[in-house]
């Protein structure tokens, strides 16, 4: 599986959760469109079907959320928009449906949305049982699943001898996992696989972004004397009071302490110890011993 395919797969599989999540009522194209808004949309969509959208409403005098749905139907948004356009949609209507916070009464609706979701994301390859089963471990089947379930698993294994997570789900599906087991888990699993497919919530591109906002606000000289280096300077602590402006006072003071000469990555020299200056009357002594 190369990563054109794989990527594709992911595509097909946002606008199918889309269409679904519609479908079962659990969001619509007005939720759709406060996430993909006009302006998402326009800088976004490929100019032929944003034209195709201006001239039909031009033609029928009508623009509503439908109407852009039914130029630019779910899977084909996906082909095109910002995965976290759509997954923010997706993410508010499992919100809604009570699928996300533990000891909430989830939807039926809901139920049904998810085990879809879970099981055309284990059909692409974009999750497997052993990621199904890690996030809903055994003590959860046995709490919840029904035990006619758990009965036909157990004869299964005992009839072939062997036993794992694939064939654990040929009777635990998606579908009885999401109708009996707690959704939450269900999800996080759903979520999981979605942020590593399209970078979702990546800690270290949003670390550079501080890092690049950060870095615009301040002069150069003094984002490196703020950079932690193997330095004998002591850090400064500030109260909760200190706003910016002092923060970037005390950076001048520590840029000021630091030798210039010394080439980045390198530990100032230590000054050299002053010379002991002889007294006028030990000169003289000297001079009376020669």
């Amino acid at each position: 599986m190369n990563g054109e395919s794989n990527e594709q797969r992911g595509t097909t599989w946002l606008g199918y959760a889309l269409q679904e999540g519609i479908k079962h009522g659990l969001t619509d194209a007005r939720e759709m469109l406060a996430h993909a808004t006009p302006e998402v949309l326009v800088a976004q969509l490929p100019r032929d079907l944003t034209t195709q959208l201006i001239a039909g409403a031009l033609k029928t005098g009508r623009l509503t959320p439908e109407s852009v749905l039914e130029v630019a139907p779910p899977a084909q948004l996906a082909q095109h928009l910002d995965a976290g356009v759509l997954w923010q949609c997706l993410s508010d209507a499992a919100e809604a449906a009570n699928l996300v916070s533990v000891g909430g009464t989830a939807s039926a609706a809901g139920k049904r949305w998810m085990g879809d979701i879970l099981g055309r994301g284990i059909t692409e390859g974009l999750l497997s049982a052993a990621d199904v089963v890690r996030h809903v471990p055994p003590a959860e089947w046995v709490k919840d699943a029904p035990p006619h379930v758990l009965s036909q698993m157990l004869t299964a294994g005992l009839s072939k001898g062997t036993f794992d997570p694939t064939l654990a789900l040929e009777h635990l599906t998606p579908e009885v996992l999401a109708e009996n087991c707690s959704p939450p888990l269900i999800w996080k699993c759903i979520a999981e696989a979605a942020q590593k497919q399209f970078r979702l919530g990546d800690a270290r591109s949003n670390a550079s972004e501080t890092l690049e906002k950060a870095a615009a606000s301040m002069s150069a000289a003094k984002l490196e004397a703020m950079v932690v280096r193997q330095s004998p300077i002591v850090s400064r602590p500030m109260s909760d009071s200190d706003s910016w402006e002092g923060a970037t006072a005390i950076a001048d003071d520590i840029a000021e302490e630091v030798i210039e000469e010394t080439n980045p990555g390198e530990m100032p020299e230590p000054p050299s110890p002053p010379k002991k200056r002889q007294s006028s009357s030990g000169i003289a002594a000297v001079a009376a011993k020669r």
